[in-house]
């Protein structure tokens, strides 16, 4: 019976997921008019609304600009996977940014650690919005007194992948950073680091063959948490770069009810198979049943 529950489990949870998200957006979208029963009849109205929207997804249709409707389908087909490439890239990068700098981190001189944990809290308390800017007028600066544009840093009607990928990864990979090393501080101090040592071998050897593995451990155990923080900075990224992806297509669709539950769906999905695999990862590597559920 366990077993079965085991399999059955993440389909009841997408369920009541979904559920849950319907009820929150039929909420939302009705909540003004509560003083009312007119309120209360506009709230089943809008979770009618959302169930025929799952059922006959193949033909909701969405308003693009002024005069331009789409199939709903098609949309998601044209913004959806170009969000999630921005993500995922970001995070691959923040997380190859992280590493190298726990390794470095790790062989440094203590006094040159305290001055990086320093700079570290100084730079993580700078706003996400003002890296992208300053990305941005770095670029126009450059372009102005060379005439050299790197990259176009504004999407517009083009998909471009680079300097939002870049940008987006700066906080996380600061983020991933001062978790890699706070895991490292504490890992050091456990028996098998002293044993290491007092065997005489190098930091790099201790490092590859016996940290790395349980900060990656760490890490991935809380990846949800890093995408999550990921996606906010999505959206002011998307803004601000004017780019066609699915947190602005989202933005634009904040009156349609229907569009709005799917699309958050569309958007729980990848997160939920990213907690779901991370857990098993955990736990072949650990072998711990309470960390994979």
């Amino acid at each position: 019976m366990e077993k079965v529950w085991r399999w059955v489990k993440p389909f009841v949870e997408i369920f009541m997921t979904v559920c849950i998200i319907s009820l929150l957006v039929a909420l939302a979208t009705s909540i003004p008019f509560f003083r009312s029963l007119q309120g209360f009849y506009l709230f089943l109205e809008k979770l009618i609304q959302i169930a025929n929207g799952f059922l006959h997804m193949d033909t909701l249709t969405v308003q693009i600009g002024e005069s331009r409707t789409e199939h709903f389908l098609y949309i998601i087909s044209e913004y959806y996977p170009y969000s999630l490439i921005i993500l995922f890239s970001a995070f691959c990068v923040s997380f190859f940014i992280a590493a190298s700098l726990s390794y470095i981190y790790f062989i440094l001189p203590k006094k040159i650690k305290k001055w990086i944990s320093s700079l570290l809290f100084f730079i993580q308390s700078i706003p996400d919005v003002v890296f992208i800017f300053a990305i941005q007028l770095s670029i126009i600066w450059i372009f102005k007194q060379t005439g050299w544009l790197i990259i176009d840093p504004i999407a517009g009607m083009d998909k471009v992948y680079v300097l939002p990928i870049l940008t987006l990864s700066i906080l996380p990979s600061i983020f991933l950073f001062q978790t890699m090393i706070l895991a490292v501080s504490e890992e050091y101090k456990k028996p098998y680091v002293e044993l290491a040592r007092a065997k005489g071998l190098s930091k790099h050897h201790i490092w590859f063959h016996h940290l790395f593995r349980n900060v990656v451990v760490h890490v991935v155990s809380n990846m949800q948490y890093y995408f999550w923080f990921m996606l906010s900075n999505l959206l002011v990224l998307e803004f601000l770069f004017n780019m066609r992806g699915f947190m602005a297509f989202l933005r634009m669709q904040l009156h349609q009810a229907d569009i709005v539950a799917i699309s958050l769906t569309f958007l729980f999905l990848p997160f939920y198979l990213i907690d779901w695999l991370s857990k098993r990862v955990v736990f072949i590597m650990t072998g711990e049943k309470d960390v994979s559920g």
